[in-house]
């Protein structure tokens, strides 16, 4: 449809018409044969002026404001409330003729005005999100505006009062609403917009009386702008040339202030415009702003000037970045402040300046590196302050300065203040060194290249005096071989020590060769396995004192060991690589000599046991079940790398048949640690061996599963762990006749009354190849001590057995824990039938309490059970269980009241 548009406007321009293009509307335009921009876009029915050639009725029909087509052309158009029409040309070039290049190609062209781009703006339009941004008809350069990028779509609400700048705008905008008392021009008395006055969104400020009386003395706004010229800038402009105000500093400052420092410093004494008279008019040396400025700004007896730069950015003119940017200078040090790889510092507060190279930041023995900048009494700037008279060691402990430092020093000991090379950034001298250094210095610098330094900087290229290490050795600091020697192994480590000392026996040397090469029971191990690997001979903690600093890896510290090493005796410990974590499985020699190197102490036993000592397997062909690391031959599969690198490798540990629970299970009964060598403490699995749980899910916790017992669900055998079923069995036994419901004398009874029961099968003192015995509360009742006694397999002394029932006792007291035949928990068994002899329980109320109830000799002898313990019949047999063996001795109110005698 556009394209066909075109074709027809361009037709009516050229002053022909189309066949069909004399109708209007011609599509989108209303004058198809007429010369102006209603041809193909707007109408004649909009208001007239440039008003009728915008939308509505875009090219492609639209009229609706919501349509970006259409939207606020022309409300952009006629005067508002806030201003009068703007023109097509503050956003769009406006063609001379359909036919201008760049007009009809498919493109929406902005060309932002004089309007939308005062103040240097650079505004935008977003297609995607339909905003206009940074213009200065909608606030662009103002503040506090609620709306300063309208949606183009977004009707009229957007344009209202406060949308582009505050009301007030904020500070430094004074608080004042009352708009007319600053801009007459722009606001009536009543607090509209004079719109025939045209003032209003015309980009200018109209405004007057902005400021306070006597603001025009230069006492008054100079320090104010010296604490933030970006106040002035908003009505002045950022080049202070006028801005929207019109009033430029230029109009009562002469040309050239912006670049004359000493109209605002003062200074008029030096050119450099610092002070003793400073921004405020201040002069007094103990103000801050004041100071040492003229001290440091002229040649002194230790110097020449000290340039402005070296404390502060020296800027192109007033308004660069950075200078006139708050209440007090901002400090950015020099090359001068800075040398020796310095970080000065300064603190208003206490108006110290710190680190700084002018005050001996990178020297030694100063007292007074930390001047006081508003002190000037001459005690801050004395030879001595800045560095020892001499230096402390490393340097030479000469008073004669000259000797090494012609360059700085006269001979008379006086500074050459002439030749400019004091307080240059460089420390100046000659070899300082003894005659034959040349040959000994190595040594020297292998103990503390931190003495180094102070001269020939701190990465040894040279530094004040001139000389590098790569002068004489190039490439030294990333060759580990340099200093350490062992090119053998090419690491760098000794055979030859960094006092080109080889034998074994040396500490520095020891087994650093044997360690990084293959043996016969591991390959050859990294120098990081014990210590830190440099990037560069200066790394830090690689050179930082006369022994070498320790860091063990990962393979040291493998399975949590902390490894640690005693220089004196020689001798590491705790470490994995000599079987530190292998304490059950033997070992000869787990603590090393480092300097004993004769194979003594890497054969093989030296770490574990060959074989280790039960529970492992004392089976001597170790490839059986570590065929991963351990050849056929018995040697170390070294080319391998399995051996000593922080896992057990473990292949077929178990004989033929193992799987079937009848074998595996009552050895791992008989004593679990076995199992957990290698799954592991939880039984969870540890490479290579499973977790138990792979094949018996949840059996830590189901006591059946290994104890049988399914016919009580106690998990108390009639079926023991290897599946035998007899009572004459001791691990079967009585066990079912204890817990399971069918005793017509007492209720079942607790697995803990007998034994202890664990949390999980896997609970200390369960599976120990011992049944460890732990009597309950009803089995000690009243006293009772029992005891098993394993070799005839009877219980004695037990409560619920008769052990505390009156003299004599039942017929079988201590029964047989394997004889299962219902002859010893008969009636009568555990006491008298009836009980005989003298047995006191319970008072009664029969002569107020006074007398106990006594079974004895003779008496009752034929009385029914029932008459005085309930859960009896008439026939003394047991009708409630549970109150029978159940630790105490129950009665029935004639029994405690003796009441079959009153």
């Amino acid at each position: 449809m556009r394209s066909k548009i075109i074709a027809f406007a361009i037709a009516a321009a050229s002053g022909w018409a189309l066949p069909g293009c004399t109708e209007t509307p011609l599509g989108t335009g209303e004058n198809p044969n007429g010369p102006d921009c209603t041809t193909c876009h707007g109408s004649k029915q909009n208001p007239a002026g440039e008003a009728q050639a915008a939308p509505p009725r875009g090219l492609d029909g639209e009229t609706e404001v919501f349509q970006p087509a259409v939207g606020a052309h022309q409300a952009h158009l006629a005067d508002s409330a806030l201003r009068r029409a703007l023109s097509c040309s503050d956003c769009h070039p406006v063609p001379a003729a359909l036919t201008t290049p760049g007009h009809h190609d498919g493109k929406l062209d902005f060309a932002w005005g004089a309007l939308a781009t005062t103040s240097d703006l650079k505004p935008a339009y977003d297609a995607q999100t339909g905003k206009c941004s940074s213009v200065w008809c909608h606030g662009g350069a103002l503040g506090g505006g609620a709306n300063t990028t309208p949606v183009w779509t977004g009707g009229p609400g957007q344009a209202a009062c406060g949308a582009c700048h505050g009301l007030p705008p904020p500070a430094p905008h004074p608080a004042d609403s009352n708009c007319h008392s600053c801009h007459t021009g722009t606001v009536g008395a009543d607090g509209k917009i004079d719109l025939a006055a045209g003032l209003h969104i015309n980009g200018r400020f109209d405004g007057k009386k902005y400021h306070d009386p006597g603001w025009s003395d230069p006492a008054v706004h100079g320090p104010a702008a010296n604490g933030g010229i970006a106040a002035c800038m908003g009505c002045h402009g950022n080049d202070l040339a006028g801005g929207s105000n019109a009033i430029a500093c230029t109009d009562c400052h002469a040309a050239g202030w912006k670049t004359n420092c000493t109209f605002c410093h003062g200074g008029t004494n030096d050119p450099s415009g610092a002070p003793p008279l400073d921004t405020h008019r201040k002069s007094a040396t103990s103000e801050v702003t004041v100071g040492a400025h003229a001290s440091h700004l002229k040649d002194s007896a230790f110097g020449k000037a000290v340039a402005c730069s070296e404390c502060h950015v020296v800027p192109a003119d007033v308004t660069s970045a950075g200078h006139l940017d708050g209440p007090t200078a901002s400090l950015t040090w020099g090359a001068l402040a800075k040398a020796g790889s310095l970080t000065p510092s300064w603190d208003r507060a206490s108006a110290k300046c710190s680190s700084t190279w002018c005050h001996g930041g990178a020297l030694t023995g100063g007292t007074v590196t930390e001047p006081t900048w508003t002190v000037l009494d001459g005690t801050q700037a004395k030879c001595g302050t800045c560095h020892g008279l001499p230096p402390p060691p490393p340097h030479a402990a000469s008073t004669n300065c000259n000797g090494c430092h012609p360059a700085t020093v006269k001979p008379d000991g006086t500074l050459d203040l002439a030749a400019g090379k004091h307080l240059d950034g460089v420390v100046q001298g000659t070899e300082p060194h003894p005659a034959g250094w040349v040959n000994a210095h190595g040594a020297e610098a292998m103990k503390n290249f931190a003495s180094c330094k102070p001269c020939h900087g701190s990465d040894l290229s040279g530094g004040s005096s001139g000389v590098g290490c790569n002068k004489c050795h190039d490439g030294w600091q990333t060759n580990c071989t340099f200093c350490h020697g062992g090119k053998d192994s090419q690491t760098g480590a000794p055979p030859v020590d960094t006092h080109g000392k080889s034998a074994t026996t040396e500490v520095t040397v020891g087994a650093h060769s044997s360690h990084l090469a293959d043996s016969e029971i591991r390959k050859a191990l990294a120098c990081n396995d014990c210590h830190v690997v440099p990037t560069d001979a200066l790394s830090a903690g690689h050179v930082d004192g006369p022994t070498a600093t320790l860091a063990f890896g990962t393979l040291a510290k493998m399975l949590g060991e902390n490894p640690s090493w005693d220089r004196t005796a020689a001798k590491c410990s705790s470490v994995y690589c000599h079987g530190a974590s292998l304490a059950a499985w033997g070992g000869t020699n787990k603590m090393p000599q480092w300097t004993k190197v004769d194979g003594t102490q890497a054969a093989c036993g030296t770490c574990h046991g060959a074989p280790p000592p039960a529970p492992h397997p004392q089976n001597a062909s170790c490839n059986e079940c570590h065929a991963m690391t351990v050849l056929a031959s018995g040697k170390i599969d070294v080319a391998g790398g399995k051996h000593i690198d922080g896992i057990l490798e473990v292949t077929g540990a178990h004989s033929a048949g193992w799987a079937v629970g009848s074998t595996h299970g009552p050895q791992a009964e008989a004593n679990i640690s076995t199992c957990q060598f290698c799954h592991g403490q939880d039984l969870n699995g540890a490479a290579p061996a499973p977790s138990c749980n792979q094949c018996h899910n949840g059996f830590r916790t189901n006591c059946t599963f290994c104890h049988g017992g399914t016919d009580n669900q106690t998990g108390a055998p009639p079926e023991t762990v290897a599946g035998l079923t007899a009572t004459t069995e001791r691990a079967v036994g009585a066990h079912s006749a204890h817990v399971g419901a069918l005793s017509k004398l007492a209720k079942p009874i607790g697995c803990n009354e007998c034994h202890a029961v664990p949390t999980d099968a896997l609970t200390p003192g369960h599976m120990d190849n011992a049944v460890t015995l732990s009597f309950g509360t009803i089995a000690k009742s009243k006293g009772a001590t029992p005891a098993f006694d394993t070799a005839s397999a009877t219980c004695s002394s037990v409560y619920c057995h008769g052990a505390k029932m009156a003299a004599p006792s039942g017929t079988l007291t201590t029964p047989q824990w394997t004889k299962v035949d219902g002859t010893q928990d008969a009636c009568g068994t555990c006491h008298g039938k009836p009980p005989t002899g003298s047995f006191t329980n319970a008072s009664y109320s029969g002569d107020g309490g006074s007398n106990t109830f006594s079974h004895q000799a003779g008496l009752h002898l034929t009385y029914r059970c029932s008459a005085c313990h309930p859960g009896m019949d008439a026939n003394n047999n047991l009708t409630d269980p549970t109150l029978h063996v159940d630790g105490k001795t129950d009665l029935t109110t004639n029994a405690k009241g003796c009441g079959c005698h009153h």
